[in-house]
């Protein structure tokens, strides 16, 4: 387990025992390219591990609209298909969850409409899902899975009567349902755009 504070520094790493070096090893860490990564202001993107979500000209309206990737990652040092997601929130990743963010909202009757399109791998689905708070706790929560393929925008509705009152909403958006590790699941592909 790493410790906090903890740093390492390296610089011309080479093999001592061969003649020349392997082609494009960049031993002594000369060679760099720029690299532009963008971010999406105001939402949580996945897990950590900075994978899974772009920025995409494929859009329902505007300039840009949300893309979601299910890659290769791990789950406990297992090899498995990780879900792309961006929320408005995110669990604190503690023993149990403990939801923080999310926007102040209170319609205890509504629907979050979208625009979406979908291209699964093997038999995944997207999913969808509204967390309510009251006061920082979690009160109640509610979601979808979008199963159907959509190759063009396809409009969804998630509607909700929440039965208790609440102060706070988060939205979390995955590329693949939470269970669904399989590796035939990398490459799930779920584009987002126009969220209200």
């Amino acid at each position: 387990y790493g410790l906090h504070g903890s740093w390492l520094q390296l610089d011309s790493i080479s093999f001592t025992g061969a003649a020349s070096q392997p082609a494009l090893f960049n031993g002594d860490f000369e060679q760099w390219q720029s690299q532009t990564i963008n971010t999406l202001d105001n939402w949580y993107v996945g897990n950590g591990e900075g994978q899974g979500f772009n920025r995409t000209t494929d859009v329902h309206s505007g300039t840009y609209a949300l893309e979601l990737q299910t890659y290769l990652g791990d789950r406990n040092g297992v090899p498995s298909a990780n879900a792309g997601q961006v929320g408005t929130g995110y669990c604190n990743n503690g023993p149990s969850c403990v939801w923080q963010g999310g926007y102040p909202f209170s319609n205890q009757n509504d629907t979050l409409a979208f625009w979406y399109k979908y291209a699964p791998s093997g038999n995944d689905s997207a999913q969808v899902n509204l967390t309510f708070k009251h006061l920082a706790s979690s009160v109640w929560s509610t979601g979808m899975n979008i199963y159907t393929p959509a190759n063009t925008y396809q409009y969804f509705q998630i509607p909700f009567n929440c039965p208790v009152a609440f102060d706070t909403v988060i939205i979390q958006f995955n590329s693949s349902s939470w269970p669904d590790t399989a590796l035939s699941f990398i490459g799930s592909d779920f584009k987002v755009d126009d969220i209200y």
